[in-house]
Protein backbone atom coordinates (compact mmCIF):
# COMPACT_ATOMS: atom_id res chain seq x y z
CA UNK A 1 0.00 0.00 0.00
CA UNK A 2 2.85 2.06 0.95
CA UNK A 3 4.74 2.22 -2.38
CA UNK A 4 1.73 2.47 -4.26
CA UNK A 5 1.22 5.71 -2.01
CA UNK A 6 4.46 6.91 -2.77
CA UNK A 7 4.64 6.34 -6.74
CA UNK A 8 1.30 8.57 -7.16
CA UNK A 9 3.37 10.79 -5.22
CA UNK A 10 6.29 10.94 -7.67
CA UNK A 11 4.00 10.92 -10.13
CA UNK A 12 2.20 14.01 -9.23
CA UNK A 13 5.23 15.64 -8.48
CA UNK A 14 6.33 15.20 -12.06
CA UNK A 15 3.32 16.67 -13.71
CA UNK A 16 3.63 19.93 -11.35
CA UNK A 17 7.28 20.45 -11.93
CA UNK A 18 6.68 19.58 -15.82
CA UNK A 19 3.69 22.04 -15.75
CA UNK A 20 5.62 24.61 -13.52
CA UNK A 21 8.58 24.62 -16.09
CA UNK A 22 5.76 25.24 -18.83
CA UNK A 23 4.40 28.20 -16.62
CA UNK A 24 7.88 29.57 -16.61
CA UNK A 25 8.95 29.13 -19.71
CA UNK A 26 5.53 30.49 -21.20
CA UNK A 27 5.93 33.51 -19.41
CA UNK A 28 9.38 33.80 -20.37
CA UNK A 29 8.42 33.83 -24.10
CA UNK A 30 5.77 36.94 -23.23
CA UNK A 31 9.03 38.96 -21.57
CA UNK A 32 11.49 38.38 -24.05
CA UNK A 33 10.54 36.12 -27.62
CA UNK A 34 10.28 38.35 -30.26
CA UNK A 35 6.32 39.15 -31.62
CA UNK A 36 7.02 38.43 -35.00
CA UNK A 37 10.30 36.70 -36.74
CA UNK A 38 12.46 39.19 -38.98
CA UNK A 39 13.22 38.56 -41.81
CA UNK A 40 16.80 36.80 -43.15
CA UNK A 41 18.85 37.99 -45.42
CA UNK A 42 22.32 36.09 -45.22
CA UNK A 43 23.55 37.82 -47.87
CA UNK A 44 24.35 40.78 -45.16
CA UNK A 45 26.03 38.60 -42.60
CA UNK A 46 30.15 39.06 -42.02
CA UNK A 47 29.90 38.68 -38.56
CA UNK A 48 28.84 35.12 -36.79
CA UNK A 49 28.88 34.05 -33.67
CA UNK A 50 28.01 29.74 -32.85
CA UNK A 51 26.82 28.98 -29.39
CA UNK A 52 28.64 25.86 -28.24
CA UNK A 53 28.63 26.90 -24.46
CA UNK A 54 27.00 23.54 -23.65
CA UNK A 55 30.69 22.76 -22.53
CA UNK A 56 30.77 19.29 -24.34
CA UNK A 57 33.87 18.10 -26.20
CA UNK A 58 32.43 15.97 -28.21
CA UNK A 59 29.96 18.28 -29.13
CA UNK A 60 32.44 21.01 -29.93
CA UNK A 61 34.44 18.45 -32.01
CA UNK A 62 31.86 17.73 -34.46
CA UNK A 63 30.93 21.56 -34.34
CA UNK A 64 34.56 22.38 -35.66
CA UNK A 65 33.51 21.57 -39.94
CA UNK A 66 31.04 24.51 -40.07
CA UNK A 67 34.27 26.86 -38.34
CA UNK A 68 36.07 25.38 -41.42
CA UNK A 69 33.96 26.04 -43.93
CA UNK A 70 32.40 29.39 -42.80
CA UNK A 71 35.92 30.53 -42.29
CA UNK A 72 36.70 29.57 -45.64
CA UNK A 73 33.88 31.46 -46.98
CA UNK A 74 35.14 34.73 -45.87
CA UNK A 75 33.28 35.10 -42.58
CA UNK A 76 34.37 35.96 -39.19
CA UNK A 77 33.94 33.56 -36.69
CA UNK A 78 33.60 33.73 -33.02
CA UNK A 79 33.02 30.98 -31.04
CA UNK A 80 31.08 30.82 -27.33
CA UNK A 81 32.71 28.05 -25.69
CA UNK A 82 32.53 26.33 -22.44
CA UNK A 83 36.21 26.33 -20.23
CA UNK A 84 36.38 22.74 -21.33
CA UNK A 85 35.13 22.20 -24.34
CA UNK A 86 37.13 25.94 -25.56
CA UNK A 87 40.61 23.84 -25.60
CA UNK A 88 39.28 21.93 -29.07
CA UNK A 89 39.51 25.32 -30.46
CA UNK A 90 42.46 26.98 -29.41
CA UNK A 91 44.50 26.66 -32.44
CA UNK A 92 41.87 26.45 -35.24
CA UNK A 93 42.97 29.42 -37.23
CA UNK A 94 39.51 29.77 -38.87
CA UNK A 95 38.03 31.21 -35.34
CA UNK A 96 39.00 35.19 -34.94
CA UNK A 97 37.94 34.71 -31.07
CA UNK A 98 37.17 32.13 -28.39
CA UNK A 99 34.82 33.46 -25.56
CA UNK A 100 34.23 31.43 -22.25
CA UNK A 101 30.91 31.32 -21.29
CA UNK A 102 31.04 32.72 -17.68
CA UNK A 103 28.92 31.05 -15.13
CA UNK A 104 25.76 31.95 -13.26
CA UNK A 105 22.62 33.58 -14.94
CA UNK A 106 23.87 37.41 -13.89
CA UNK A 107 27.20 37.17 -15.63
CA UNK A 108 26.10 35.83 -18.23
CA UNK A 109 23.27 38.77 -19.11
CA UNK A 110 26.13 40.30 -18.43
CA UNK A 111 27.92 38.95 -20.88
CA UNK A 112 25.06 39.12 -23.58
CA UNK A 113 25.02 42.72 -22.99
CA UNK A 114 28.76 43.15 -23.82
CA UNK A 115 28.03 41.44 -27.02
CA UNK A 116 25.15 43.40 -27.78
CA UNK A 117 27.48 46.56 -28.68
CA UNK A 118 28.72 45.30 -31.54
CA UNK A 119 26.08 43.30 -32.89
CA UNK A 120 26.55 39.92 -34.48
CA UNK A 121 25.21 39.56 -38.26
CA UNK A 122 24.52 35.89 -37.63
CA UNK A 123 23.51 33.86 -34.36
CA UNK A 124 23.69 29.84 -34.48
CA UNK A 125 22.29 28.40 -31.62
CA UNK A 126 23.91 24.57 -31.46
CA UNK A 127 21.82 23.81 -28.32
CA UNK A 128 18.49 21.76 -28.27
CA UNK A 129 17.54 23.14 -24.89
CA UNK A 130 15.42 26.09 -24.18
CA UNK A 131 15.31 27.67 -20.65
CA UNK A 132 13.67 31.61 -19.95
CA UNK A 133 17.29 32.10 -19.08
CA UNK A 134 18.62 31.22 -22.32
CA UNK A 135 15.93 33.03 -23.92
CA UNK A 136 16.34 36.45 -22.15
CA UNK A 137 20.29 35.98 -23.04
CA UNK A 138 19.30 35.49 -26.69
CA UNK A 139 17.29 38.89 -26.88
CA UNK A 140 19.67 40.70 -25.19
CA UNK A 141 22.22 39.64 -27.59
CA UNK A 142 20.07 41.72 -30.19
CA UNK A 143 21.86 39.57 -33.34
CA UNK A 144 20.85 40.86 -36.98
CA UNK A 145 19.67 37.64 -37.55
CA UNK A 146 19.36 34.17 -35.44
CA UNK A 147 19.60 30.05 -36.69
CA UNK A 148 18.57 27.31 -34.50
CA UNK A 149 17.14 23.63 -34.93
CA UNK A 150 13.78 22.44 -34.41
CA UNK A 151 12.47 25.56 -31.90
CA UNK A 152 9.72 26.70 -34.46
CA UNK A 153 7.84 27.83 -31.81
CA UNK A 154 10.37 30.97 -31.27
CA UNK A 155 10.13 33.96 -33.14
CA UNK A 156 13.66 34.99 -31.54
CA UNK A 157 14.97 32.56 -34.14
CA UNK A 158 14.90 34.03 -37.74
CA UNK A 159 15.04 30.45 -39.36
CA UNK A 160 14.45 27.25 -37.23
CA UNK A 161 15.77 24.22 -39.03
CA UNK A 162 13.45 21.14 -39.23
CA UNK A 163 15.74 18.45 -38.41
CA UNK A 164 14.87 15.88 -35.62
CA UNK A 165 16.97 13.55 -36.51
CA UNK A 166 16.44 11.26 -34.12
CA UNK A 167 18.04 7.81 -35.47
CA UNK A 168 20.78 9.84 -37.55
CA UNK A 169 24.27 10.90 -37.36
CA UNK A 170 24.71 14.50 -36.13
CA UNK A 171 26.58 15.28 -39.03
CA UNK A 172 23.48 15.40 -40.71
CA UNK A 173 22.15 18.56 -38.91
CA UNK A 174 25.04 20.24 -39.96
CA UNK A 175 24.50 19.65 -43.49
CA UNK A 176 21.45 20.63 -43.49
CA UNK A 177 22.73 24.16 -41.80
CA UNK A 178 24.82 24.48 -44.83
CA UNK A 179 22.64 23.29 -47.39
CA UNK A 180 20.41 25.78 -46.10
CA UNK A 181 22.68 29.03 -46.32
CA UNK A 182 23.27 27.86 -49.80
CA UNK A 183 26.76 26.83 -49.73
CA UNK A 184 28.31 24.54 -52.25
CA UNK A 185 30.60 21.32 -52.04
CA UNK A 186 31.16 21.58 -48.25
CA UNK A 187 32.19 18.84 -46.22
CA UNK A 188 31.42 17.75 -42.64
CA UNK A 189 34.49 16.02 -41.90
CA UNK A 190 35.86 17.40 -38.48
CA UNK A 191 38.99 19.46 -38.35
CA UNK A 192 41.25 19.52 -35.45
CA UNK A 193 44.79 21.49 -34.74
CA UNK A 194 47.79 20.90 -32.71
CA UNK A 195 50.41 22.80 -32.33
CA UNK A 196 54.46 22.16 -33.84
CA UNK A 197 55.53 21.94 -30.30
CA UNK A 198 52.92 19.66 -29.05
CA UNK A 199 53.61 17.51 -32.33
CA UNK A 200 57.25 17.44 -31.83
CA UNK A 201 56.36 16.12 -28.04
CA UNK A 202 54.61 13.49 -28.76
CA UNK A 203 56.45 12.66 -31.84
CA UNK A 204 59.24 12.11 -29.74
CA UNK A 205 57.92 10.42 -26.69
CA UNK A 206 56.06 7.53 -29.97
CA UNK A 207 59.89 7.24 -30.93
CA UNK A 208 60.97 5.88 -27.79
CA UNK A 209 58.79 3.16 -27.39
CA UNK A 210 59.88 -0.08 -28.56
CA UNK A 211 56.68 -1.33 -30.97
CA UNK A 212 56.05 -0.24 -33.96
CA UNK A 213 52.23 -0.49 -34.03
CA UNK A 214 50.30 2.20 -31.98
CA UNK A 215 47.41 1.56 -30.10
CA UNK A 216 45.57 4.10 -28.32
CA UNK A 217 43.67 3.08 -25.74
CA UNK A 218 40.73 5.14 -23.75
CA UNK A 219 39.47 3.76 -20.63
CA UNK A 220 37.64 6.25 -18.91
CA UNK A 221 34.86 8.35 -19.56
CA UNK A 222 32.63 11.34 -17.23
CA UNK A 223 30.10 8.64 -16.90
CA UNK A 224 30.82 6.11 -14.58
CA UNK A 225 28.47 3.20 -16.45
CA UNK A 226 30.62 3.64 -19.57
CA UNK A 227 34.27 3.54 -18.04
CA UNK A 228 36.26 0.15 -18.47
CA UNK A 229 37.09 -1.29 -15.48
CA UNK A 230 40.50 -2.07 -14.60
CA UNK A 231 40.23 -6.05 -14.88
CA UNK A 232 38.73 -4.94 -18.45
CA UNK A 233 42.10 -2.90 -19.13
CA UNK A 234 44.60 -5.55 -17.86
CA UNK A 235 43.11 -8.16 -19.53
CA UNK A 236 42.56 -6.32 -22.85
CA UNK A 237 46.61 -5.09 -23.14
CA UNK A 238 47.41 -8.93 -21.88
CA UNK A 239 45.47 -10.15 -25.08
CA UNK A 240 46.23 -7.34 -27.30
CA UNK A 241 50.42 -8.28 -26.88
CA UNK A 242 50.12 -11.73 -26.96
CA UNK A 243 48.18 -11.14 -30.64
CA UNK A 244 50.25 -7.85 -31.74
CA UNK A 245 53.93 -8.67 -30.13
CA UNK A 246 55.04 -5.38 -31.68
CA UNK A 247 52.05 -3.13 -30.58
CA UNK A 248 53.10 -0.90 -27.93
CA UNK A 249 49.56 0.26 -26.21
CA UNK A 250 49.43 3.72 -25.12
CA UNK A 251 46.67 5.01 -22.52
CA UNK A 252 45.09 8.24 -22.21
CA UNK A 253 42.66 9.85 -20.09
CA UNK A 254 42.73 12.48 -17.22
CA UNK A 255 46.15 12.31 -15.53
CA UNK A 256 44.68 11.78 -12.28
CA UNK A 257 42.63 8.72 -13.45
CA UNK A 258 45.23 6.79 -15.20
CA UNK A 259 48.11 7.44 -13.16
CA UNK A 260 46.38 4.95 -10.42
CA UNK A 261 46.57 2.51 -13.29
CA UNK A 262 49.23 -0.25 -13.14
CA UNK A 263 49.17 -2.14 -16.24
CA UNK A 264 52.52 -4.39 -17.20
CA UNK A 265 53.25 -3.20 -20.90
CA UNK A 266 51.17 -0.74 -21.23
CA UNK A 267 52.49 3.08 -21.48
CA UNK A 268 50.83 6.16 -20.18
CA UNK A 269 50.20 8.85 -22.12
CA UNK A 270 52.77 11.75 -20.08
CA UNK A 271 51.23 14.65 -21.00
CA UNK A 272 48.24 16.44 -19.24
CA UNK A 273 46.93 18.21 -22.36
CA UNK A 274 43.79 17.17 -24.74
CA UNK A 275 46.51 18.17 -27.45
CA UNK A 276 48.46 15.76 -26.82
CA UNK A 277 46.07 13.05 -27.02
CA UNK A 278 44.46 14.18 -30.26
CA UNK A 279 48.52 14.28 -31.28
CA UNK A 280 48.84 10.34 -30.05
CA UNK A 281 45.14 9.66 -31.57
CA UNK A 282 46.44 11.44 -34.82
CA UNK A 283 49.37 8.84 -34.87
CA UNK A 284 48.08 5.95 -33.68
CA UNK A 285 47.70 2.98 -35.67
CA UNK A 286 44.57 1.92 -33.87
CA UNK A 287 41.90 3.55 -31.14
CA UNK A 288 39.69 1.75 -28.42
CA UNK A 289 37.51 3.95 -26.34
CA UNK A 290 34.05 3.97 -24.79
CA UNK A 291 31.00 6.59 -25.65
CA UNK A 292 33.19 9.88 -25.17
CA UNK A 293 34.63 13.12 -26.89
CA UNK A 294 38.02 10.35 -28.42
CA UNK A 295 35.28 8.41 -30.61
CA UNK A 296 34.97 11.82 -32.41
CA UNK A 297 38.84 12.85 -32.15
CA UNK A 298 39.85 9.68 -33.74
CA UNK A 299 36.91 10.04 -35.96
CA UNK A 300 38.36 13.18 -37.18
CA UNK A 301 42.00 11.55 -38.50
CA UNK A 302 39.32 8.62 -40.01
CA UNK A 303 41.52 6.13 -37.22
CA UNK A 304 40.29 2.64 -37.10
CA UNK A 305 38.21 2.19 -33.80
CA UNK A 306 36.88 -0.36 -31.93
CA UNK A 307 34.04 2.00 -29.74
CA UNK A 308 31.87 0.86 -26.59
CA UNK A 309 28.45 1.73 -26.32
CA UNK A 310 25.53 1.33 -23.75
CA UNK A 311 21.44 1.61 -25.08
CA UNK A 312 21.22 5.20 -24.05
CA UNK A 313 18.47 7.83 -24.67
CA UNK A 314 19.22 11.53 -25.11
CA UNK A 315 15.09 12.12 -25.11
CA UNK A 316 14.06 10.85 -28.53
CA UNK A 317 17.48 10.76 -29.41
CA UNK A 318 19.35 7.27 -29.90
CA UNK A 319 22.95 7.96 -28.61
CA UNK A 320 24.64 5.29 -30.62
CA UNK A 321 23.36 6.61 -33.67
CA UNK A 322 23.01 10.61 -33.63
CA UNK A 323 26.40 10.30 -31.59
CA UNK A 324 28.40 7.21 -33.10
CA UNK A 325 31.52 7.39 -34.81
CA UNK A 326 30.21 8.39 -38.42
CA UNK A 327 33.70 6.51 -39.26
CA UNK A 328 33.82 3.92 -41.97
CA UNK A 329 36.50 1.94 -40.34
CA UNK A 330 34.83 1.91 -37.14
CA UNK A 331 32.96 -1.04 -35.10
CA UNK A 332 30.63 -0.65 -32.71
CA UNK A 333 30.43 -2.93 -29.33
CA UNK A 334 27.28 -2.69 -27.36
CA UNK A 335 26.37 -3.78 -24.04
CA UNK A 336 23.37 -6.57 -23.59
CA UNK A 337 21.16 -4.29 -23.10
CA UNK A 338 20.44 -0.70 -21.40
CA UNK A 339 20.79 -1.82 -17.82
CA UNK A 340 24.27 -3.35 -18.30
CA UNK A 341 26.99 -1.54 -18.21
CA UNK A 342 30.04 -1.29 -20.55
CA UNK A 343 32.44 -2.63 -18.30
CA UNK A 344 30.34 -6.10 -18.94
CA UNK A 345 31.38 -5.81 -22.41
CA UNK A 346 33.49 -9.07 -23.51
CA UNK A 347 37.26 -8.36 -24.10
CA UNK A 348 37.07 -11.25 -26.65
CA UNK A 349 34.84 -9.30 -28.81
CA UNK A 350 37.01 -5.82 -28.34
CA UNK A 351 39.60 -8.93 -29.73
CA UNK A 352 38.03 -9.80 -32.06
CA UNK A 353 37.00 -6.23 -33.73
CA UNK A 354 40.84 -5.19 -33.48
CA UNK A 355 42.03 -8.50 -35.53
CA UNK A 356 38.75 -6.92 -38.33
CA UNK A 357 40.31 -3.77 -38.53
CA UNK A 358 43.80 -4.68 -38.79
Amino acid sequence: MKKKKFAKLREWNRRRNYLMKALRMNVARLRFDLKERKRFDFSTVKRVIFLRDDDKIGDMVVSTSLFREFGRAGYEIDVLAGKNNASIIEHNPYIHQIIIAPEGHDAGLALAKKLARQPYDLVVDMGDKMSPSRLQFLRLLNAGSMIGFNKPQYNIYTRSLDYPGYDTHITGRYALLLESLGFKEFSTDYDLHCPVETRQQVGDFIASLPGTLNIVLNPFTADKRRDLSLAQCSDLVTRLQEKLPTANVIIIGSPSRISSLSIPGAHLNPFDSLSSAIELIRRADLVISPDTSIVHIATAWKKPLVCLYGHDLHGKFINSAVWGPGNTRSVQLFTRDKEHPVSTIAVEEMITAVEKLL
